[in-house]
């Protein structure tokens, strides 16, 4: 979550082209947890983010679980 806030990659992704919303949220129990709200215009704008941030997200991020609601 440092890496996160100290690499300003909320507000960068936020600027992305189709990124309507990206919000991280600490989990309470385990601060090592934390739940990624985002939400893109289309489906094809949220790929390239995946995309472009998958480098990052392979050093930062041990796995992740992907709900569509």
């Amino acid at each position: 979550m440092r890496a996160v806030q100290e690499n300003s990659l909320q507000e960068i992704v936020r600027q992305e082209d189709g990124c309507l919303e990206y919000a991280y949220y600490a989990a309470v129990a385990d601060a090592e947890k934390i739940l990624l709200v985002e939400k893109w215009a289309s489906e094809e704008q949220q790929q390239t983010h995946l995309r472009q941030l998958k480098q990052w997200k392979e050093q930062y991020i041990a796995e992740t679980a992907v709900e569509k609601i």
